[in-house]
């Protein structure tokens, strides 16, 4: 009798693990076993750079002689821009773009944690559909635009620096690198920029007039401590 009840209970076993088995190939294992990485909050430290994280944002007043300043020092940065602030701002994207990189700042300035996965992602997919659009033509004189690819940005800043796993998901989905700053100088300004400064820090500033009025000072400060200044991407190298 107990060996017709073990080969009963075999049989159900089986079953059960061949539904199981069924169950798992029909779902979609990426959604399972999706690699999530860790945000990145700093780069290489042998190669001597930092990198300077400009927000754009509705206070990013002096973002265009914070550019010129940058330019005339031959020094790299990472725009990171707001999706709702690139669309009220299309010429000055386009001039970021002809000299930085630009990075996906989501489309509303509001922290994403928390909120659905596939609300996140659309927050991703708008702005960086919206700095392709922008940057897939170039103003050659009043009459004339040259078509171009567009700006394809990889690397990506959570507004407000807050995320979940969901929005690590949705960004590494897009193909995105999503970064953090490991120096917050948008307030103390140059203190915060300078002060015991490290290579491969990522430094966080706003395009406002408290950064651009100490910019000059924090680019002197960084030569003579013999740093370079490059774009996030480059610092990850």
């Amino acid at each position: 009798m107990s060996k017709k009840v073990s080969i009963v209970t075999n049989l159900c076993i089986a079953v059960v693990l061949v539904g199981l088995g069924v169950a798992v190939f029909t779902v979609n294992l990426a959604d399972v076993f999706i690699s999530v990485s860790a945000p990145v909050a700093g780069g290489n430290r042998t190669n001597n750079n930092v990198s300077l994280m400009f927000v754009l944002e509705d206070d990013a007043t002096y973002v265009n002689e914070i550019a010129s300043l940058l330019i005339e020092n031959n020094v790299d940065a990472t725009f990171f821009v707001g999706g709702g602030w690139a669309s009220r701002n299309r010429p000055t994207v386009m001039k970021l773009a002809e000299h930085f990189e630009l990075g996906n700042h989501a489309h509303n300035n509001r922290a994403l944690a928390g909120k659905r996965e596939a609300e996140q992602r659309a927050e991703l997919e708008t702005t960086h559909t919206l700095v392709k659009a922008i940057t897939a033509s170039v103003q050659l004189t009043e009459d004339e635009i040259e078509p171009q690819e567009g700006v394809c940005m990889q690397v990506f800043l959570p507004p407000h620096g807050a995320f979940d796993r969901a929005t690590l998901r949705a960004a590494e989905r897009l193909g995105y690198r999503t970064v953090m700053w490991s120096r917050d100088a948008t307030t103390n300004v140059f203190d915060s920029a300078t002060r015991d400064i490290m290579a491969g820090d990522f430094v966080l500033l706003r395009a406002n007039l408290a950064t651009f009025t100490e910019l000059h000072r924090i680019l002197r400060f960084y030569q003579n401590a013999g740093l370079g200044v490059t774009s996030v991407s480059e610092n990850l190298i």
